[in-house]
């Protein structure tokens, strides 16, 4: 993996990044160098990607965005906030923030193979996406520090499952965390779920 940072303006960074990425199909599997141009705006928490050299990929774009998600918007009704400021001001300070984090891309393939294979391709980016997420989520609880215990103990079954009793986020082989996802992806949803049942009954 290689990084270069081609302008850096304090709330714009610019980055070149070269690494390998993991893929399956079928029974074969290996990795694909993937060559990425990396726009990162501080200022308004946004990144945009584009891929520098097509090779398998005719097409790899996208944009990540974090917004602030305000928890306890409804003790403000009926004023709806709009910023961090008015948030605080109509819940004395002591109202929930959390995150929303959404992400825009188009993936094309340099070459369309004919059904049924195209249809088994078409599922991947899916389910690479919802990998990512999970690391993703992994990394939030990590930096939380396991506020939550109810939580914490959800993530570490989703971690331990199918005699992997290392952390997730320690195991520096992105291929092998990729591999413990999809041995894990029945728990995922099931953890998601018990975080939309505590998050409506709090």
């Amino acid at each position: 993996m290689s990084r270069k940072v081609l302008i850096d303006e304090g709330q714009r960074q610019v980055v070149e990044v070269e690494q390998a990425a993991w893929w399956r199909f079928l029974w074969w599997s290996g990795t694909i160098s993937v060559h990425v141009l990396v726009d990162q705006n501080r200022e308004d928490y946004s990144m945009r990607f584009r891929q520098m050299s097509t090779g398998f990929m005719k097409k790899f774009e996208g944009y990540w965005r974090v917004e602030p998600f305000f928890v306890d918007e409804k003790t403000c009704f009926p004023f709806k906030p709009k910023t961090w400021a008015e948030y605080c001001s109509c819940t004395g300070g002591k109202g929930r923030i959390g995150s929303k984090v959404s992400l825009d891309q188009l993936i094309q393939p340099a070459i369309a193979p004919p059904p049924p294979i195209s249809w088994y391709l078409s599922g991947i980016p899916a389910k690479t996406t919802e990998m990512l997420i999970n690391d993703l989520l992994a990394e939030a609880d990590r930096l939380k520090g396991g506020r939550d215990s109810e939580i914490s103990e959800e993530l570490r079954l989703l971690k331990d499952i199918g005699g992997h009793h290392h952390q997730l986020e320690q195991v520096p082989d992105i291929k092998e965390r990729w591999k413990s996802h999809r041995r894990n992806r029945k728990l995922s949803r099931h953890r998601r779920k018990l975080l939309t049942e505590e998050s409506s009954s709090s």
